[in-house]
Order: C-alpha cells, then sequence, then structure tokens
C-alpha cells in the first residue's frame, strides 16, 4: 500500500539538484516510527546532500488510521488518487481533507480520541465568538488568530490552544458538555446530519468555514421550530 517515491528537486540553498525520498501514503498503525515524524514535523525534512542545509518541505500524502478507522488526505484534495485506498476494506472509515500543517495535526488526535470533529469545530467558533464578546471585539484584549484542539484530559475535559498574533498562546480547558449538546444538535437537524454522513472516497473538508455554515443552519432549524 504504502510507497516511497524518490523525486529530484533544486535544492533552495545552493540550487543543486538531489533526490528527496516522499511516501505516497503512511500506514500510521503499521508504522509508529514514521507517526512520531509526521507529529513533530521532522517528517517533512530533508537535508540535502550537497550543502548540508536542512529544509522542510511539505508535500501531500494520505495518512491512514487502521486502528482508529480514519483517514486524512494532506494536501489539494483534487491530487489524492483512489488507488492509494482503494484496495482496502473501507467499512466504518472516516475521510477528512487537511489542507495545512496543523489541520493534519488536529484531524488526528481528535480523531484518534474517537471525538467528533464537527462538534469540535463547532465548539472551536463558539469559543471564539466568546472571546471576542469578552475583548469586546478586541478593544480590551488580543483575538484569536488560531485555535486547535490538543488533547482529551482526565474528567472528561478537553484542551484548546489558542494563538495570538500579539500575545502569547494560551491554553483553554472544556468540559464536555457543550460538545455533547452540539452533537445532539447535529443529530436532531436532518439537513446538516445527511450531509455530513461517511462513506466511500467522501473526503470531507471540516474546518473553521465549514463550522459557520453549520451554525447558520442549525439557528435557522431553532427558529422554525420556534416559529
Amino acid at each position: 500500500m504504502a510507497k516511497q517515491l524518490i523525486k529530484q528537486i533544486d535544492c533552495p540553498q545552493c540550487k543543486e539538484k538531489a533526490d528527496f525520498q516522499v511516501w505516497d501514503s503512511i500506514n500510521v498503525s503499521l508504522n509508529s516510527a514514521l507517526k512520531e515524524k509526521i507529529k513533530n514535523g521532522t517528517f517533512f525534512d530533508w537535508q540535502c546532500p550537497h550543502c548540508g542545509k536542512t529544509t522542510r518541505i511539505m508535500y501531500p500524502f494520505l495518512y491512514i488510521d487502521m486502528l482508529h478507522y480514519f483517514m486524512i488526505w494532506f494536501g489539494n484534495p483534487e491530487q489524492c488518487d483512489p488507488k492509494l485506498y482503494q484496495s482496502m476494506d473501507l467499512e466504518g472509515y472516516q475521510f477528512r481533507n487537511a489542507r495545512t500543517f496543523n489541520e493534519l495535526l488536529e484531524k488526528a488526535a481528535i480523531l484518534e480520541n474517537g471525538l467528533d470533529d464537527h462538534a469540535i469545530e463547532i465548539q472551536k467558533l463558539s469559543i471564539v465568538q466568546a472571546i471576542y464578546r469578552q475583548t469586546e471585539g478586541g478593544k480590551t484584549g488580543p483575538l484569536p488568530d488560531l485555535l486547535l484542539f490538543r488533547q482529551m484530559m482526565q474528567e472528561d475535559n478537553m484542551l484548546f490552544s489558542v494563538f495570538y498574533r500579539n500575545a502569547p498562546a494560551q491554553v483553554i480547558r472544556a468540559g464536555m458538555s457543550t460538545y455533547e449538546q452540539i452533537k445532539k444538535d447535529i443529530a436532531n437537524t436532518p439537513p446538516l446530519a445527511k450531509g455530513i454522513e461517511d462513506g466511500k472516497d467522501k473526503f470531507q473538508t471540516i474546518d473553521f468555514q465549514w463550522a459557520k455554515g453549520a451554525v447558520n443552519v442549525l439557528s435557522a432549524q431553532k427558529k422554525a421550530a420556534e416559529g
């Protein structure tokens, strides 16, 4: 399944041509060493054999987790070759797209913990909105530039990292009650629930923009029910 490929690239430092070894897919359930390299970013590090300069080169590949039944395509969704996974039994798998390295790590962390990333993204949006209200739109404090799920903690708490442009990063602890309520709201909103069903060859992009649209659908459903 996983295959190493050799490509020739020009070193960004010395401009000499050299071989660059890449993977088209990684089954992290079978290769814990590569999984660790992906998590710490060194998976993308390449050292030029001519000048010795180390450069981080990001490239698309398929992240496969057979223990937790999910796949993440890292890169442009249109570049994903179905041959990378069509030989597998895909029953029960979740399929996601990740366009940035942060998204890749976050999606892997969410799905490894058995959480619903649809609900997580909506919860992240609610956290950002709360920060906006607390700071009066940035008048009394910094506004978040990036918010990421980090990990599950004991006593059913989740940790999120908030990154600001002009202030130190912050860790936010959130309980599971809001998350569980969001999951129920999604399940009870047919137009939204139907649109997020996983299926074979259906890689979803579930991000902040998706959450904004989902909140609009949830709000419309609530208004319709009240009316």
